[in-house]
């Protein structure tokens, strides 16, 4: 209740209790991902479930997987934006991991090293798993590995960075993150889907925003999942400092 009444107000936290009292409890099956790969990134979990007892529990949204079509379309809409460094120079983070199906997307290419950031410890566990059996198939073109811990004080990747972000908590941790972000002097790029937070951003006017796309879904992932046909995905770039 503490995490409703944080996300969506008193008469919101009222609303999902009663939800909860009169409805049975969803069901989503497997993403064929998860069988055509031998991992299990499937699910969702709301956010007051995540990560309990933890300092940024209470600012946590919600878990659920990137469907496999709109992660490579926001890898692809990244790519096509101008820049001055090649892939394989930055280290891709996605803060929020989850069980990793973004990390593993991701690793199609070929970055300086992909990085999961989870502050739950089961999803990071499970992501650990995803990402060793990713490995071990030969389908990784970067190296990969999954740090459990809180976003704002956990170490990240010197040189270059793009971070991914797939709405994974409310303002007052994003404010924090982007305070992290913007003491940097390497290049630094951030990929904002469904970016419910997004007005955080002109708080820091050190991060240009560079596009703003829909991003849609293949028609395999249509219907798959809980996911919505269409998402907004922002991009930004830190200014290089004079």
């Amino acid at each position: 209740m503490r995490w409703a009444w944080r996300q969506r107000g008193a008469w919101g936290a009222i609303t999902l209790l009663l939800e909860r009292l009169s409805q049975p409890r969803r069901r989503v099956r497997p993403h064929p991902f998860d069988r055509a790969h031998g991992v299990e990134t499937s699910g969702v979990i709301e956010g007051g479930a995540l990560a309990v007892g933890q300092p940024h529990a209470e600012f946590a949204t919600f878990y659920q997987a990137v469907p496999p079509s709109r992660m490579r379309a926001v890898l692809a809409r990244w790519r096509e934006t101008p820049r001055v460094l090649p892939v394989g120079e930055y280290a891709f983070v996605d803060v929020g991991c989850g069980k990793g199906r973004a990390l593993l997307l991701a690793s199609e290419l070929p970055w300086r090293e992909v990085v999961g950031v989870e502050l739950d410890a089961g999803l990071a566990a499970v992501a650990e798993r995803n990402v060793a059996r990713w490995t071990a198939v030969g389908r990784a073109r970067a190296p990969m590995r999954v740090v459990c811990g809180d976003a704002v004080t956990v170490a990240l990747p010197e040189g270059p960075l793009v971070v991914y972000l797939f709405n994974p908590f409310q303002a007052p941790v994003l404010w924090e993150l982007l305070e992290r972000l913007q003491e940097r002097t390497a290049p630094v790029e951030v990929l904002y889907l469904h970016p419910r937070q997004e007005w955080v951003f002109a708080e820091f006017p050190a991060f240009e925003r560079l596009w703003w796309e829909k991003i849609r879904l293949a028609p395999e992932d249509v219907g798959v999942e809980l996911a919505s046909r269409v998402l907004d995905c922002v991009g930004y770039r830190l200014r290089p400092v004079d």
